[in-house]
């Protein structure tokens, strides 16, 4: 009699970089076991109509009841925190549904996007109040580190390049520029080779040794006057990066403060950030760049 497949576990399965995980194991292993949650109806929907051949159910970080549901005999979970989640909550709440209602073997992947080599602490004091972003993913690191399950670090210190789409795309449209209110670099990443590397992390025992942490991010880092010069050649007239602030509070209203915040502090948090290759390692095959990425967006910027 064969073994059954390990259950997977990837819970707030919608979000790009989960979904995107879910889509590599659906077609790396089609008759495995998945489940996928949400914590809304219309996302559970969703999907059902994506993963036909997963069984979905409706969970939420904050919800103690459904979490240990989602977790029942689960072998291995891929987490990836909504942006405004709090933190270590989230992570605090899974480990103890898997400690409940796990099987015993059970790993848990948490994805993260913090600076190597640092710590909570050596954030700047903005960062740390603000409770988001490189904060929130460093304290979920340390309640990891501090417990009994097995856990292994999927870490992307790099710029989405989805974040383009909300972020930018607007002011390319209406006045050619690139409108960030920023200097700074960065090797940005498409969440869909983020998610293919959790994907592969999952399903190979010897890339989830307790405790490792794997750093990915895009091929090449790139500053906004690149990225504007990159949008310039693929729409065919001249795209300026713009960072006034004022500019910038036309798209984005009450919300303009605190972005302008992050992206103040940002590039001091990230400065000993190293780039890798592990990504190339972990796809087998190139990374996609930016150029190629936003020519498949096009329509976006226009």
């Amino acid at each position: 009699m064969s073994a059954q497949p390990e259950l997977f576990l990837i819970p707030a399965a919608t979000g790009n970089v989960a979904g995107a995980c879910a889509a590599y194991l659906t077609g790396q292993r089609p008759d495995g076991a998945l489940r996928l949650t949400s914590h809304r109806e219309e996302g559970c929907a969703e999907l059902r109509r994506r993963f036909p051949g997963a069984e979905v159910m409706q969970a939420d970080f904050t919800d103690a009841t459904s979490l240990a549901a989602a977790c029942d005999g689960c072998h291995g979970v891929f987490m990836n925190v909504p942006d405004m989640m709090p933190e270590p909550d989230a992570t605090g709440a899974m480990l103890a549904a898997l400690s409940d209602t796990a099987a015993p073997d059970v790993f848990l992947l948490r994805f993260g996007a913090y600076p190597t080599g640092r710590t909570v602490d050596q954030l700047t004091p903005e960062t740390r109040d603000s409770g988001i972003g490189a904060a929130k993913h460093l304290r979920a690191r340390a309640v990891l580190e501090r417990s009994h399950i097995h856990y292994v670090l999927l870490n992307a210190p790099c710029w989405f390049m989805t974040n383009l789409l909300w972020l930018a795309a607007p002011g390319v449209r209406d006045r050619d520029e690139l409108v960030i209110p920023c200097r700074m670099s960065t090797a940005f990443i498409d969440p869909r080779d983020i998610g293919a590397a959790a994907g592969r992390i999952m399903l190979d025992p010897a890339l989830r040794t307790p405790g490792r942490e794997h750093q990915v991010n895009g091929p090449e880092e790139l500053d906004f006057d690149q990225v504007a010069q990159a949008l310039s050649e693929l729409l065919g007239r001249e795209i300026r990066h713009n960072d006034d602030l004022e500019v910038f509070r036309r798209y984005f209203g009450d919300a303009t403060d605190m972005m302008a915040s992050y992206f103040r502090h940002s590039p001091a948090d990230y400065t000993a950030t190293v780039t890798t290759h592990e990504l190339d390692a972990l796809l087998g095959r190139p990374p996609v760049d930016l150029a190629s990425w936003l020519s498949e967006h096009r329509a976006a910027f226009t």
